[in-house]
């Protein structure tokens, strides 16, 4: 049994070149690495890894100030404030970054394992992180009990065996990355998309846990309660053929299903932001039929980290109106 070695992760990631030039830098990192990448515990956004995508942009990690890794893959101290760490990065390979520790020069290692999954290598003998991609927005939760042992989610390898079902799913991301509204356009491609998966599950080319997530999440941000539903059903799927990324993704569809056919949600997945400042609210929203430890066990925070999360999305509301 391995001792129960500490490693605190404070992290950041360095942009730097060959030639000296961030700019460059930033030129050469894949697409694939680009955008929002979370690292979630017991379904508590924990991380969240922002990579830019130019210099004009910002790199970041949000994470709590302290919290200590084991070697048996538990987490435990985790506590203090949220805080927002610019970072930096170096280039290794078209698939593998560097990560440098400002403050001392600790290094880890970010690597593409799977679309829209990634594994971050922390110190030897600690178990890697598994990064995934959310698909909808996520806060870092800060209602830790700082004694309390989590246990982690540890990589899991589940490529998908669709390349063009995982570019699909890739362009549905990027269109969510890149634009701070979603109109017409966007609109116009996410049906372009279900489309042609639509044309794929007819022709049985789904085929992995991975795939049926994949076109679960694509359906997910559809327009009508069919579209929702299906999403349901392909996630269901996907965690039935092992996919770990699906849990959470049964959840929300389901609760979006509920909602757009006049229906409570059950796990409290969806929140509603309105640009005129009226209250942030989850909508319709049954919080007595389940207890929390079936939201967990799928990846869904609990209740009161759920209202930890409604009172974000205000703030961040009212400051983006503020700076207008």
């Amino acid at each position: 049994m391995f001792p129960r070695a500490l490693a605190s992760l404070m992290m950041a990631v360095i942009f730097a070149c060959s030639d000296g030039s961030a700019a460059a830098a930033l030129e050469k990192i894949p697409q694939g690495f680009v955008g929002r990448w979370v690292w979630t515990v017991e379904g508590r956004p924990t991380f969240l890894l922002d990579i830019a995508r130019d210099l004009a942009g910002e790199t970041s990690i949000t994470r709590p100030d302290r919290v200590s890794f084991f070697r048996d893959g538990t987490i435990s101290g985790a506590e203090g404030a949220v805080s927002v760490q610019p970072l930096s990065v170096d280039m290794e390979s078209p698939d593998r970054l560097k990560l440098v520790r400002r403050e001392d020069g600790s290094t880890y290692e970010l690597e593409l394992v799977a679309t829209g999954a990634a594994r971050l290598s922390l110190a030897e003998g600690i178990p890697s992180l598994t990064l995934y991609r959310p698909y909808d927005p996520t806060k870092v939760m800060t209602d830790w009990g700082g004694d309390r042992t989590y246990r982690r989610e540890l990589i899991v390898d589940q490529p998908a065996s669709n390349p063009e079902l995982a570019a699909l799913y890739e362009a549905d991301q990027a269109a969510r990355q890149s634009s701070g509204s979603l109109g017409v356009e966007v609109a116009t491609r996410d049906r372009t998309r279900r489309a042609r998966v639509h044309e794929l599950m007819a022709q049985g080319d789904l085929a992995s846990g991975r795939d049926y997530f994949h076109a679960a999440l694509i359906f997910q941000h559809g327009d009508e309660a069919n579209d929702y539903l299906l999403a349901h059903a392909l996630a269901t799927t996907a965690i039935a053929m092992g996919e770990p990324m699906a849990g959470e993704l049964a959840a929300a569809s389901l609760d979006r299903y509920l909602q757009s056919i006049g229906q409570s949600q059950i796990y409290g997945t969806q929140f509603k932001v309105p640009n005129d400042g009226s209250e942030v609210t989850q909508g319709a929203y049954d919080r007595d039929l389940l207890p929390d430890a079936v939201r967990t066990a799928v990846g869904v925070p609990g209740l009161a980290a759920q209202e930890e999360q409604r009172q974000a999305y205000a703030r961040e509301r009212d400051a983006s109106v503020a700076g207008k």
